[in-house]
């Protein structure tokens, strides 16, 4: 009885030891996740960013050609919309 008891301690201390080392490999997943997600945001807010400022950068482009082209070339040059384009004329 006692020899049994004393292997289901350690029985007891091995799953404990275990459970230990998974909540450490767990801790360093979570830690890692965070990171990767961290990474693509910073990746995408980059991506967004330049986005931005291309689209600004066409836009102030196809302002300064407003009054020496027509709407459809200023679009089909900066890849604005035509809708984008007759708007700035508009404005």
């Amino acid at each position: 009885n006692a020899e049994q008891q004393a292997r289901n301690a350690e029985q007891l201390a091995q799953n404990a030891e275990q459970l230990a080392q998974n909540a450490e490999q767990q801790a360093r997943n979570a830690e890692q996740l965070a990171q990767n997600a961290e990474q693509r945001g910073m990746e995408q807010g980059m991506e967004q960013g330049m986005e931005q400022g291309k689209k600004e950068k066409a836009i102030e482009i196809a302002q300064q050609l407003l009054d020496v082209l027509d709407n459809e070339t200023i679009s089909q040059k900066t890849g604005l919309s035509l809708e984008e384009v007759q708007n700035l004329r508009n404005s």
